[in-house]
């Protein structure tokens, strides 16, 4: 039986509720930065202690904007190759130049700057990778850090680790507006900048803000049942893998696994789109022969943890193992892959 298993379905719950406020919105014909978009700025505010939450369209929008406001310009970015192309473009779209640099095979996170390279003007671009809470970088003023937390929404330390931090609430992240982002900070002058220029450029839907408020509702339940399935993964899944070692935090926004030999995540990856399930395999390198973060991305596979998955876990991984373990040419045993 084929199945139809997509990598990330929204965890949004429709009632009657949200349901009346969605069609409340459209005849107001209020329908951006209103009542909606200010209760869900005061619940980030409310949730992370931060002086200033302002909601965008996009994290990418907000990350732009954050870099602009916090007067990043023409100055030298370092930033992990192993991340979503969008952080790049923030960069670049403030006239700034990125440094690139190599992840922790384990943890898959930057954390092997070397701090003599690093100029007085320089700046740090960190990432919550996969949820993944990243090096804080406390010896760097706090002006000259910046956090892509688009996959860091409920982090322990979420708002207080730069000048900034941006979060997403697109479709695919442990909290959704469908689409929509965040800034966070508590400074006054950043905060003024970024308000201005979300007015002039990416002004955030209010149907956006109210499904994003659901979804916050809803974020522990959910979560649960994510767990629930990633916990079905590890007793299931008998292929020798690793997984992302957490060094501080994880809300477990995506799952992913590395796989002993590339050429078993192909056979899997393949097998799994024949059944109907989509994977993905996150992140194409921004720039080549860094060794740790081209290892991973040969190496890794993030299979779907969303509830709907439940039902068709058990197939899944039936699925994982047979296709890994005849893979041409290996051969699974207790101790790991051989020849």
């Amino acid at each position: 039986k084929m199945l139809d298993v997509k990598m990330g379905n929204p965890d949004i719950l429709w009632d009657q509720a949200l349901g009346r406020d969605i069609g409340a919105i459209i005849q107001s014909g209020w329908v951006s930065i209103g009542e909606w978009v200010e209760t869900l700025e005061e619940c980030f505010k409310n949730e992370t202690g931060c002086k200033h939450a302002i909601g965008t369209n996009s994290a990418t929008t907000g990350l732009i904007i954050a870099i602009k406001a916090a007067g990043w310009k023409d100055n030298t970015v370092h930033m992990p190759a192993f991340t979503w192309p969008s952080t790049l473009y923030a960069v670049k779209c403030n006239g700034n130049k990125a440094r690139f640099h190599d992840i922790d095979r384990n943890t898959w996170q930057m954390d092997n700057i070397n701090y003599g390279d690093v100029s007085v003007c320089d700046r740090i671009l960190s990432v919550d990778v996969f949820g993944s809470e990243s090096v804080p970088w406390i010896d760097f003023p706090l002006e000259n850090r910046i956090i892509d937390a688009a996959h860091g929404y409920g982090l322990p330390n979420l708002g207080k680790r730069g000048i900034a931090e941006v979060v997403s609430l697109s479709f695919t992240k442990v909290v959704t507006g469908m689409e929509g982002g965040m800034i966070l900070t508590d400074s006054d002058e950043l905060a003024k900048i970024a308000t201005e220029l979300r007015r002039l450029s990416g002004r955030m839907g209010e149907i956006n803000a109210r499904v994003a408020m659901q979804s916050i509702g809803d974020y522990k339940s959910n979560r649960s049942l994510k767990l629930e399935v990633i916990e079905n993964y590890r007793r299931g899944i008998n292929i020798n893998y690793t997984e992302q070692e957490v060094t501080y935090a994880s809300n477990n926004s995506v799952y992913s696994i590395l796989f002993a030999e590339t050429s078993a995540r192909n056979a899997v990856m393949k097998a799994l789109a024949r059944n109907g399930v989509e994977t993905k395999v996150y992140y194409d390198p921004l720039v080549p022969g860094l060794p740790n973060t081209d290892y991973v991305y040969n190496h890794i596979l993030s299979l779907p943890i969303h509830a709907d998955v439940i039902d068709n876990q058990m197939k899944i991984i039936d699925i994982i193992n047979e296709s890994a373990e005849t893979t041409p040419g290996k051969k699974y045993l207790a101790e790991g892959w051989d020849e």
